[in-house]
């Protein structure tokens, strides 16, 4: 099979085509109206949750890296020279936001697009705009290790353990320990549906949430994520503790409208993720 024979109109058949070459399941999965070309994969996307207290924009910053790390998988996969399963597990992303003043809720495009590809490794590029007006909201590049099926399942077959069915994806319950700290003493297997099927892991894109959410309640005032440099070390798995930390790094001396943080989530003997936040105010 060569990449041009599974260039199509996805209205059809994407689906299916997608169930057989990646790692993630809805709910976790939840990109809409997919396409492939053969060179850029698209999808359109809106928040699945409620407006957030304190962070701007159309989607929670964690949600669109959510969607848009999974356009990039999906990217890959497609190009692939054949159907098999592959796991891509993100480990390094960059996220760079532009503001936007769409409502909450508003629907997105993403399009994606195939940086490098090998046998183990592979890297996207996505960008995000609003189906309205087509104005830029984000742009990400994300860096995957690729593992095929039967690796994957020899690499974490201690871990394997029923997976959860649900509509759709539910929030984290995590314990405040302080400011800028917060806690799961067992990650429930529920929070992890649909990532991965049988072998369920706490989704990055919930670790990315909870210290997004922690570093804002620190800054305390209405802003919006402008940048986030993400680094995924270890995967935490349905039953095991969780520890999520943010601290103020810096703050612009000048205007005193950017904030940086540093954040992390620590596993029970490893760390799972690292992270470097900036903070805007709206302009």
């Amino acid at each position: 099979m060569t990449i041009a024979s599974v260039v199509r109109d996805v209205r059809g058949n994407i689906e299916a085509e997608l169930a057989t070459r990646i790692c993630v399941r809805p709910p976790y999965f939840a990109l809409r109206e997919a396409s492939w070309d053969g060179h850029e994969f698209s999808a359109v996307a809106s928040s699945e949750f409620s407006p957030p207290a304190l962070e701007l924009g159309p989607m929670r910053a964690a949600e669109l890296g959510r969607h848009g790390a999974i356009a990039g998988l999906c990217a890959l996969a497609m190009s692939q020279t054949d159907s098999t399963r592959r796991y891509y597990l993100a480990n390094a992303a960059h996220y760079a936001a532009s503001f936007s003043r769409a409502k909450h809720g508003t629907l997105l495009g993403l399009s994606a697009r195939v940086e490098a590809l090998t046998k183990r490794s592979g890297r996207s590029s996505i960008i995000a705009t609003t189906l309205d007006s087509a104005e830029t909201v984000m742009k990400l590049t994300v860096d995957y290790l690729v593992l095929p099926e039967a690796t994957f399942e020899r690499l974490y077959r201690d871990h394997r353990q029923p997976t959860e069915t649900l509509d759709r994806l539910v929030l984290p319950e995590a314990k405040r320990v302080s400011a800028g700290v917060r806690a799961i003493s067992s990650v429930p297997s529920h929070l992890c549906a649909g990532h991965f099927e049988n072998f369920p892991a706490l989704p990055l894109a919930v670790v990315v949430r909870e210290l997004s959410e922690m570093s804002g309640e620190l800054l305390g005032k209405p802003h919006w994520v402008r940048d986030a440099r993400v680094e995924a070390t270890d995967l935490c798995w349905a039953g095991q503790p969780v520890r999520f930390e943010s601290a103020l790094e810096s703050q612009a001396a000048s205007d005193d409208t950017s904030s940086t943080y540093r954040c992390r989530a620590v596993g029970r003997s490893s760390s799972v993720a690292e992270m470097t936040l900036i903070l805007s105010m709206p302009p």
